[in-house]
């Protein structure tokens, strides 16, 4: 008769309960094929001596996995208001901004391109009940996008971030860094004076304004992989607390998983592309594969396109010869 494992004691309600037993049964199953002759207390010993480091891991794997996979419902409550509940993956650094924005602190956030510095500012908007607005900054940009003007009758033509200036709310000033910063300069009474003149009349700032800039640097200039980015003035940058907002794993997976995939390719994929970001940062390459990189190769798949294609168009992107071959270590398509 094959030797007996002793049942789990911990709650078969609970997780551990739950793992414990599916390894016991594995177990079990195992030991239901021994043939006569074996010593029933070594293998009851041994297989005691086993399990325990085999649970510890499997209970790890299975915890992360369900965590993963759990609905994630986000519910914000600022001082005295009922708790609001949010929609979707927020990033793990929402919080922070989040807890800047209801102070009414002006951010900058500087990230990599893809680490959705943009949609932060618009879930915060949302979080706190308030308008949200934008404007792309370019080296081009013209103060009246700010300002607004006076049209040939005299008629003042307003602009958004006059309307959230003057009546509360959110303004993100996206790619700030990108800005001529002699424009950036009529900015500076609006963040920190309490008032700004526009062409029909002087505004004074709303209690419930505030500004949020989006950036790839620190406003310094330009770096090795953003080279078009202006050096931005101190009295600006000083208008703001900096945030380095950084690549959330659990937003590209939600990002990936969107994409439906089959889930082998998908996980493959995935550590294809993490792979390959790693190998980047690495090797100091002037190369950026940010969470983009991620989604738009898994639509390239699931339309019909080879993984070696869709690797070479939303990951490679042209590289050069050496870089591949650097960007490449390790990974497998």
């Amino acid at each position: 008769v094959p030797p007996v494992i002793p049942q789990p004691t911990v709650s078969a309600g609970s997780l551990d309960g739950a793992i414990q037993l599916v390894v016991h049964n594995a177990v079990q199953v195992a030991l239901d094929k021994f043939k006569a002759g074996v010593d029933e207390t070594q293998v009851v010993q041994l297989v005691n001596d086993a399990i325990q480091p085999l649970f510890t891991g499997f209970k790890h794997e299975v915890t992360t996995l369900v965590d993963e996979i759990r609905p994630k419902v986000t519910q914000v409550v600022i001082d005295s208001k009922p708790a609001k509940t949010l929609d979707g993956v927020q990033h793990f650094q929402f919080a922070q901004v989040l807890q800047a924005v209801s102070r009414r602190v002006n951010m900058w956030l500087v990230g990599s391109a893809g680490s959705g510095k943009t949609e932060i500012a618009r879930q915060t908007a949302e979080a706190l009940d308030l308008p949200f607005a934008s404007i792309n900054c370019t080296s081009t940009m013209q103060d009246y996008r700010i300002t607004g003007y006076k049209d040939a009758n005299r008629i003042y033509d307003t602009t958004q971030f006059r309307n959230i200036f003057e009546n509360g709310g959110v303004f993100v000033l996206d790619e700030i860094d990108n800005a001529n910063p002699n424009i950036l300069g009529i900015l500076n009474s609006a963040l920190s004076n309490g008032y700004m003149a526009f062409p029909d009349k002087q505004v004074a700032r709303h209690k419930d304004f505030v500004a949020i800039a989006t950036a790839n640097t620190f406003g310094a200039g330009a770096t090795m992989q953003y080279v078009g980015r202006n050096p931005i003035d101190g009295a600006t940058i000083d208008r703001f607390v900096q945030l380095h907002i950084k690549y959330d794993e659990a937003i590209e997976q939600a990002m990936l998983d969107a994409v439906g995939l089959e889930p082998t390719v998908s996980a493959k994929w995935l550590i294809n592309v993490r792979t390959a970001r790693k190998n980047v940062e690495t090797a100091g390459l002037k190369m950026i594969i940010s969470p983009r990189a991620t989604k738009n190769g898994a639509e390239l798949i699931a339309g019909g396109w080879s993984v070696r294609d869709a690797w070479d168009a939303s990951v490679l992107k042209g590289a050069k010869a050496d870089q591949v071959d650097k960007v490449m270590v390790g990974v497998s398509l």
